[in-house]
């Protein structure tokens, strides 16, 4: 069998028809319709009234902090289980991130460790919805209301990147009332990398209900550039716009992204079919509150990843690790408040976790012979 990619985004003819369209009438800056027109209808799908499109969900998070009011001398809970585009957008703001640990099932940020972690600097939270599973983002405004009671406002900004499409309820008692992940927070981030949901190619998206919050992103993201005068910059901001064509291959993807979803949807549970049960491997655990989108096909294993992706490797099959936890980055070494709490299972998912083929409707065939070897590397 032919090598078995990790993941490889369906282009359909309409993707293409949509970006000729948009190069044939010069719909190609950060400033064409087509990009107003793809942030609208972002917008309509996840239930806010505003998106601000971006060139990259990091992009997205370092305008979206500073939207919310993120500066120098403020602290940003993040957890230390994600990739470091999140520490390195609270530092770009000026700020510190601040690390703490991650839920044993859901590999989310641990609520309780947040509670822990907040101190009069605490400006915001950066939740990170971990492989298309949610962070139940109703828990979030009791912190505001009862813990930091004479603090001001904390923030929540919410990295959905890996999540588009999935939502969350209130609990187990509320299963008809539910949001989409990108509405529940103050701002929330996307990704429309090649390996996401859908894709623009390379690309972010910022949501939100808020007015003001839009408005700064806005000007962030395209250089403050001034109302009357328009070199006239009304603050420091950066050139993070999406380029027309790249909103153009998002806004028809965005179109079938029903038939994306239910895609994914199947190639994982085609794994789980074959892959429940068996000694040594754990999946993430999704909770009744729940309605994930996974992002990848991802999973723990008895065996060291190095050692079961090698082997896989030798078979053709293409696999990747998980993120190695910000505690452990050299390069933020001095630059993080670690507080020293339990960041054992951030560990273990990167020494013992790793994404199998995740294209979604992969072929059964690929799937079984993706699980076979799996099985046999464990065994073996």
């Amino acid at each position: 069998m032919s090598t078995v990619k990790l993941y490889e985004p369906k282009i359909t003819l309409s993707d293409i028809k949509s970006v000729v369209y948009a190069l044939g009438r010069c719909m190609i800056s950060g400033n064409s319709q087509i990009v107003r027109d793809f942030e609208h209808k972002f917008a309509n799908y996840i239930g806010t009234k505003y998106a601000v499109a971006v060139n990259s969900g990091t992009s997205a998070l370092q305008t979206a902090l500073h939207a919310v009011g993120v500066g120098p001398g403020d602290e940003v809970i993040v957890p230390s289980f994600t990739i470091i585009s999140c520490a390195n957008a609270v530092l770009a703001v000026g700020a510190v991130p601040v690390l703490v640990g991650v839920d044993r099932d859901t590999w989310c940020i641990d609520f309780e460790q947040v509670k822990a972690a907040i101190t009069d600097r605490t400006k915001a939270i950066l939740p990170v919805d971990m492989f298309g599973h949610p962070v139940n983002m109703w828990r979030f405004p009791t912190i505001s209301r009862v813990l930091i009671r004479g603090k001001g406002t904390i923030y929540t900004v919410e990295d959905a990147c890996q999540a588009l499409g999935a939502s969350c309820s209130p609990g187990t008692y509320h299963p008809d009332t539910s949001y989409k992940c990108g509405k529940m927070a103050t701002a929330s981030c996307f990704s429309l990398y090649p390996n996401k949901t859908i894709t623009s190619g390379e690309g972010g998206m910022i949501t939100t209900d808020n007015i003001d919050i839009y408005n700064k992103a806005k000007g962030y993201s395209s250089l403050y550039f001034g109302d009357r005068n328009k070199f006239e910059h009304r603050d420091i901001g950066f050139n993070f716009r999406m380029s027309g064509l790249n909103a153009a291959l998002a806004y028809s993807q965005l179109d079938r992204i029903d038939e994306i979803i239910e895609g994914k949807h199947n190639t994982y549970n085609m794994y789980r079919e074959r892959l429940d049960g068996v000694d040594g491997i754990t999946f993430q655990k999704t909770q009744p509150w729940a309605k994930p989108v996974p992002w990848m096909v991802a999973i723990l294993t008895r065996l060291p990843q190095v050692t079961v992706r090698k082997k896989l490797k030798e078979v053709g099959i293409e696999t990747r690790e998980f993120f190695k936890p910000l505690h452990q980055q050299l390069c933020l070494q001095g630059r993080v408040r670690a507080v020293q709490y339990d960041y054992d299972r951030s560990d273990r998912l990167y020494y013992y976790g790793l994404y199998l083929p995740s294209t979604p409707n992969l072929p059964e065939a690929k799937v079984d012979y993706v699980c076979d070897n799996l099985k046999r590397v464990l065994n073996g």
